[in-house]
């Protein structure tokens, strides 16, 4: 399930920033914050990808808890993280649901967001500055 939860949360939110214009003709590419650890040998490009997924087992349910990480490049004056990190805060308030898909991409059931998705302060490397929108959601009962 765990698998099937995080690869649904990478589509959910892949899905929500598509339609972001990059002026700067940039490509948008995801990148697995959680590891990739050598922040000066990153990409040359905008990135977003997942940070710090977990996930808890709750009776047959998931709790599953995240952070959504933004950098840019040549956005001097974060115009462009600006709009990955207000789209992300809609898409991802509580409330709000996005499916889970299993390996066939048939959904097989949803995931809730919890209330308090949050944008959380820039993490400043040498190199780049990184956001992050964190949020936890809730499953239902899904097939093993």
């Amino acid at each position: 399930m765990y698998k099937t939860c995080r690869l649904s949360l990478i589509r959910a939110v892949m899905d929500a920033v598509s339609g972001l214009q990059n002026p700067t003709g940039n490509p948008l590419e995801y990148i697995d914050w959680d590891g990739h650890t050598d922040f000066q040998k990153l990409p040359a490009s905008d990135l977003i990808g997942i940070s710090g997924f977990g996930m808890t087992e709750n009776g047959g349910l998931y709790d599953i808890v995240f952070g959504i990480s933004v950098s840019t490049i040549n956005d001097p004056n974060m115009f462009r993280t600006t709009d990955f990190v207000d789209v992300l805060l809609k898409r991802l308030k509580g409330g709000m649901q996005f499916d889970l898909l299993d390996a066939n991409a048939d959904k097989i059931g949803v995931a809730t967001m919890v209330e308090g998705t949050s944008a959380m302060p820039v993490v400043r490397a040498e190199v780049r500055n990184v956001f992050t929108v964190s949020g936890t959601a809730v499953t239902g009962d899904l097939p093993d």
